[in-house]
């Protein structure tokens, strides 16, 4: 097992992107993997609430495929909840929290939704991030400050439009 952000250090027998800098047919059902991970937890009622590549493990002994890992912080939502309120916003990681998370401590399955676009972006640009570095994140995220650039240029690939649909129409939830 390799966690998704080593993926390129570790296994290097895997071709993740494409010569044109595309994502790859293994690297695009990773992705694939995540996002069916994340809904069948949704499905269950439950929130993740860290999602990021660190907590994506990478399995390749019998099929190549993508797991979530790290669930210490998920909560289960009962059948007629939609969030949990009242809860610190040290939960999750910072750089990878959604603005609700940041600026109300709301935990809803739309932060995890969040989290989801940004590691998709992680994933098409070989480890970019859509609000910078490290230090800024948190900040850039408050204030909507994202970069899209990296994959404006694969419009073609649905992962742009699911990207740039994530990340744009969360303002205000």
């Amino acid at each position: 097992m390799v966690r998704l952000h080593s993926m390129p250090e570790h296994n290097r027998n895997v071709e993740l992107w494409k010569a044109n800098g595309y994502p790859s047919a293994q690297l695009l059902k990773l992705m694939r993997d995540v996002i069916s991970g994340l809904a069948h937890l949704h499905e269950l009622g439950i929130i993740l609430g860290d999602l990021k590549p660190q907590n994506v493990l990478i399995i390749s002994e019998k099929s190549f495929c993508a797991k979530l890992s790290d669930m210490g912080i998920s909560k289960c939502l009962r059948w007629d909840m939609s969030s949990l309120t009242q809860h610190p916003t040290g939960y999750g990681s910072s750089g990878w929290q959604a603005p609700e998370q940041l600026l109300r401590g709301c935990q809803t399955r739309a932060l995890d939704v969040f989290s989801l676009g940004c590691v998709l972006f992680f994933c098409t640009t070989g480890g970019k991030h859509p609000f910078g570095d490290n230090i800024e994140r948190d900040v850039n995220i408050v204030n909507d400050r994202k970069d899209l650039f990296l994959v404006e240029n694969i419009q073609k690939l649905w992962i742009f439009s699911l990207v740039s649909w994530i990340l744009t129409q969360r303002r205000g939830q």
